[in-house]
């Protein structure tokens, strides 16, 4: 178990060769310092890691992680002080600094990405306030979403008041129910189950039939890093594109979310 300060480096399963080592640094990458179950938690475990770990194997690639506050992370991406951030999606706003997979015409490939998940909106269990997939009915005060999470920008582009207190899913349905918003908007599954299975919130808060929205999340690299060794990270984002299609990694994510969902709340 690595603690969260913790940089760890995932094990090499391929040899190189001798010039393949000495010209080929490790690459750098961040991911946020709070839970996003079953995909990362904070001591270096999840399935983001586990499917890495396979792209390390295929490639001969040694990534070096680290847990950092998500606002950080994005920033020293943009400057070019790591890599890339893991688990990210991408926006117009993050275009001007990093790339993600994208077919022949520049288009985000979906399929590429490390997983897909859904922005839930979560709202008092008496609520009036509906979600049509385009516009909220009956929102009349704030919406709490997770701070620097592009799910923030696309918010306000409606016109709407942001909370934007919150790092995690607990901290955001904890807003909701001391009445400071009118609704959350929650990444994953890790929210899902705390509003199924904690007592603080089950009874108090529901779920809208509908996402908010359904992104997927990426190995997101810097834009630098890219330019510089475009081959290469194309190698890495084929690898991951073809490990997550894998027949034993989908069994594993399967046992993965079933878990989660059949997991007591910590």
């Amino acid at each position: 178990m690595w603690p969260i300060t913790s940089i760890f480096i995932f094990s090499v399963l391929l040899v190189l060769t001798p010039a393949q080592a000495a010209n080929q640094t490790a690459l750098r990458f961040c991911f946020e310092d709070v839970e996003q179950k079953p995909w990362t938690n904070t001591d270096g475990t999840g399935l983001n890691f586990e499917l890495l770990k396979r792209v390390e194997a295929i490639t001969g690639e040694s990534f070096v992680i680290q847990a950092l506050p998500w606002k950080r992370c994005i920033a020293y991406v943009a400057s070019g002080e790591f890599d890339g951030v893991i688990g990210a999606a991408y926006s117009p706003e993050r275009k001007q600094f990093a790339v993600v997979p994208h077919d022949e015409h520049g288009q985000e490939l979906a399929a590429a990405s490390l997983y897909t998940d859904n922005f839930n909106i979560f709202v008092r269990s008496d609520s009036t306030i509906t979600w049509d997939g385009h516009q909220f009915k009956n929102l009349r005060g704030p919406i709490a979403a997770q701070a620097g999470f592009v799910i923030v920008t696309k918010l306000r582009e409606l016109g709407l008041t942001v909370n934007e207190q919150s790092k995690t899913a607990e901290n955001g349905l904890r807003l909701l129910t001391a009445q400071v918003v009118e609704a959350a908007v929650l990444q994953g599954q890790q929210a899902l189950q705390l509003q199924k299975k904690d007592s603080r919130f089950a009874h108090n808060i529901k779920v809208l039939p509908l996402p908010f929205s359904k992104l997927p999340l990426h190995l997101m690299i810097a834009k630098g890093r890219y330019t510089k060794e475009p081959q290469r990270i194309q190698a890495i984002w084929h690898a991951i594109e073809k490990e997550r299609a894998s027949s034993s990694y989908q069994q594993r994510e399967k046992e993965a979310l079933h878990m989660l969902e059949t997991k007591s709340v910590d």
